[in-house]
């Protein structure tokens, strides 16, 4: 049995989404990003190479799902034929994905990293210098051959292999191997994510034990259609067991399908639009505009508008206000009428900044970015976000003003102030142990605890800054 070992390099470019997990799960369409590799390559053996200080958590996820994934093991997968795949990887085509077994072969994709002003309003790419090493398929004997000079450390072998004259190196489109280096990405494939989930699944219908209303519309380009399961002319939308369906209740089908998974429950007067994924255990309030693009994570409870999104799971937006081309991680808990900016007046492109210096800043090169928020952030009444906002885990803003670009503690009245770590945590466990069912392994807190720590000098820099502008102001 061929091995496959999913890897993740250049973290720091999905900013606060990966400090607490893997890139390769992150999610687009109904699926993260792992499983939808781990789906097409059926049959082979699974290894996962994460950093240290996470492998313990992800190992126990793993295992909680009922996966054998091996976490860290380098050497077992190389002790035979093995492909090293990228896990920023998207999945959107198995024909496009590298073969599992095959000739020694290393694949390269010049990915975009920025973008920079090119005159007359115009903006051009900016690639990464050399690349990005997005597979390395060896056999048994090279892989031998390379551990011997180099060690079993991935990032060493995929290095080591660009020089190695008997490995083929293949030059890859972006078009060809589609790579998630942002989540802006993540974001902008996630509908077509959900169509191809969609089609691998047998058609639209509606579960034996589902309930619907008989006052639900299925609309088309304005138009009722016949419900779910009523033939070609059938609306394409899949409701799973034990799910609720209240008066009222809309699906517009005219972009793209619906896929709802179990245990839903969709409250009266919601406006859901494809393509759209919900995810188990999710609930709908009374009139949630549910906007193209959007995938909802498991137990996420979601009201007002919500317009090309990713919410990890188990999240909470009890209230009116507005979210747009944004990832929010798990644990979010999103204050009455915080809105999130997705497009800045002058229509240029959005920045985001991935930490206070001048150097952490990218272009997106998209007009419409939203906020890019962590694990455990908590928004106040009426908070606003500026367009490509960065909140870092276990974050809190209580401020109206408009926010800075970046926000990482406590923001209060728009300055950053001390904020323990235990507060924080504890209102995020309450959130997805107590209130939404999600059970942490053992490790979860002692893993954010880590990566609190080492925010700690960011922390205290943006607060000496903010101290230093309010002097001086």
């Amino acid at each position: 049995m061929a091995h496959l070992l999913l890897y993740e390099q250049f973290v720091h470019e999905h900013g606060p989404l990966t400090r607490t997990r893997p890139v390769f799960e992150l999610r687009c369409g109904t699926q993260s990003l792992g499983d939808r590799l781990a789906q097409a390559y059926a049959g082979a053996q699974l290894y996962h190479q994460v950093r240290g200080q996470m492998a313990a958590v992800h190992a126990r996820e793993l295992a909680a799902r009922g996966r054998g994934d091996r976490v860290n093991e380098p050497a077992s997968a190389l002790d035979g034929d093995v492909l090293l795949l990228d896990g920023a990887v998207l999945a959107r085509d198995a024909a496009a994905l590298p073969a599992l077994e095959g000739p020694d072969e290393v694949g390269v994709v010049r990915d975009v990293v920025n973008y920079r002003p090119a005159g007359d309003g115009a903006s051009e790419p900016v690639h990464r210098d050399a690349g990005r090493v997005v597979y390395l398929r060896l056999c048994r004997r090279t892989a031998a051959a390379l551990v011997e000079q180099v060690g079993p450390d991935p990032d060493r072998l995929l290095a080591a292999a660009l020089r190695v004259p008997g490995i083929n190196r293949r030059d890859l489109g972006a078009e060809e191997l589609p790579v998630m280096t942002y989540p802006w990405q993540l974001i902008e494939n996630n509908g077509h994510a959900i169509e191809a989930d969609f089609g691998r699944m047998s058609g639209g219908g509606i579960a034996a034990d589902a309930w619907v209303d008989p006052g639900v519309v299925w609309l088309r380009d304005g138009r009722r259609l016949p419900g779910p399961g009523a033939g070609t002319d059938g609306a394409p939308v899949r409701i799973g067991a034990g799910t609720v369906v209240g008066p009222f209740v809309s699906f517009d089908v005219s972009a793209g399908p619906v896929i709802v998974g179990r245990d839903v429950i969709i409250e009266s007067h919601c406006h859901i639009k494809g393509p759209a994924y919900i995810g188990d255990g999710c609930t709908l309030w009374a009139f949630t505009d549910l906007k193209e693009n959007c995938s909802l994570g498991p137990r996420c409870r979601v009201c007002g508008q919500v317009e090309e999104v990713i919410f990890q799971g188990y999240m909470h937006k009890f209230h009116v206000g507005f979210v747009g081309h944004s990832y929010l991680g798990e644990g979010v808990n999103v204050g009455d009428q915080t809105v999130t900016s997705n497009l800045k007046n002058d229509r240029t492109p959005v920045d985001v900044h991935w930490g206070p210096a001048a150097d952490q800043q990218v272009n997106t090169g998209r007009l419409y970015a939203g906020a890019l928020i962590g694990d455990g952030v908590a928004t106040g009444t009426n908070t606003n976000l500026t367009t490509g906002a960065v909140v870092e885990p276990l974050s809190t803003i209580v401020s109206a003003a408009a926010t800075p670009k970046y926000i990482n503690g406590l923001l209060s009245n728009g300055r950053h102030l001390p904020w323990p770590f235990a507060g924080a945590y504890n209102a995020f466990r309450i959130l997805v142990s107590e209130r939404l069912g999600r059970r942490l392994p053992d490790g979860h807190e002692a893993l954010f605890r880590h990566v609190y720590a080492e925010m700690q000098a960011t922390r205290r820099h943006i607060r000496r800054r903010d101290t230093r502008r309010v002097a001086t102001g």
